[in-house]
């Protein structure tokens, strides 16, 4: 009886060691991609993002917005080092 208790255990705790080493990692930050080094390129990359964000499909192949907002977001990106 006590030989069976003691290979439970045994195979109680390798199970438990395994699905510890089996856990997901602790969560790190996402890297930042690096945006351009100087504005007009990185006014470019803000824009479209931007449009890939908020903008939508015409219909025919086209994304379209609304221009006052495309602006707002825009400079809001560049503000913010390119990050909408």
């Amino acid at each position: 009886m006590r030989l069976i208790s003691f290979a439970l255990v045994v195979v109680g705790l390798s199970c438990l060691a395994a699905t510890g080493a089996d856990a997901a990692p602790a969560r790190q930050r996402a890297q930042a991609q690096s945006g351009p080094q100087n504005r007009a390129a990185l006014y470019q990359n803000c824009r479209a993002m931007v449009f890939r964000r908020f903008g939508w499909n015409e219909g025919t192949g086209r994304v379209v917005m609304y221009s006052d907002y495309l602006f707002e977001q825009t400079e809001l990106c560049v503000r913010n080092g390119g990050r909408i």
